[in-house]
């Protein structure tokens, strides 16, 4: 069964879905798996910008778009659903 990546500000529920490249590369840091699983949430703030740009510099540059999120509105969460 896939999974969908989506982030959303915190505390609105709007979820806006990313690919799943982005998800399968923060998958292993943020669930422990390779993003083929269903659920899970996680929390980014401020303090993730310098691993997302990371990913980015791996060639993934959907990861500025939760940059742009996390610069826009602080904290995000961001989670997987099947």
């Amino acid at each position: 069964m896939g999974s969908s990546l989506f982030y959303a500000p915190e505390p609105t529920p709007k979820r806006t879905y990313l690919g799943d490249e982005l998800k399968r590369a923060l998958a292993p840091r943020l669930w422990g798996d390779d993003g083929s699983l269903s659920n899970g949430i996680a929390y980014f703030d401020e303090s993730h910008i310098l691993y997302l740009q990371g990913i980015m510099d791996a060639g993934i540059e959907e990861a500025a778009v939760l940059i742009d999120a996390i610069n826009k509105y602080g904290t995000i969460q961001i989670g997987r659903e099947s």
